[in-house]
């Protein structure tokens, strides 16, 4: 269609044909390229299923609520762990994470199962299903202070807070915000 238009002007050479051609071609490397170097350290691939799978947008933000996914910067004792059970690369400087609890939120965790303002979230799992184990916190009776957050997966499954702890603000490197995803809605039994 594009070229049949271009061709109901009588007057439109091969030789100028191509000159649009490679005109518009290289109008769109040139915006390729700024695009690039712009959203560089911006867009991130999420492959953990704990929060929607596909391309993130990282905004850098001062204020969190629940159910905002984050960028978490991974501690290094998380990090060397996440390693071994080859759940995070090398390259990989953060993590993908929901907000489950801001401030005042009151996070507990007793017989192995968690609760945020009294209301049950998820059982707390001691290993993984190829029985490594995942030293999750024990108990906790904790109100989340000023600039804490309890950080959550999607599924019952996910290395999350119930396992590195509370994460402060400073841990925080901004809010994903998803762009592509082939992520489909969890069953509530899935969850």
């Amino acid at each position: 269609m594009f070229l049949d238009l271009l061709w109901k002007n009588k007057e439109i050479t091969t030789k100028t044909l191509l000159k649009r051609i490679f005109f518009q071609l290289l109008i769109c490397i040139i915006i390729s390229f700024i695009a690039t170097i712009y959203l560089r350290n911006k867009i991130y691939i999420n492959n953990s299923p704990s929060v929607p799978v596909g391309f993130y947008l990282k905004k850098e933000q001062d204020i969190y609520f629940k159910d905002n996914i984050v960028f978490f910067k991974v501690p290094d004792n998380v990090r060397r762990f996440l390693k071994e059970l080859n759940l995070i690369k090398e390259e990989n400087k953060y993590i993908l994470k929901k907000i489950g609890g801001v401030e005042g939120d009151h996070i507990v965790i007793k017989d192995k199962k968690l609760y945020i303002n009294d209301v049950f979230i998820y059982e707390v799992i001691e290993h993984t299903f190829h029985k490594i184990p995942l030293n999750p916190i024990e108990n906790l009776d904790y109100i989340l202070k000023e600039d804490e957050y309890f950080l959550i997966g999607d599924l019952k499954e996910s290395y999350d807070s119930r396992y590195f702890g509370v994460v402060k603000k400073e841990q925080i490197e901004g809010k994903g915000k998803l762009l592509l995803s082939t992520y489909k809605e969890r069953k509530a039994d899935e969850k």
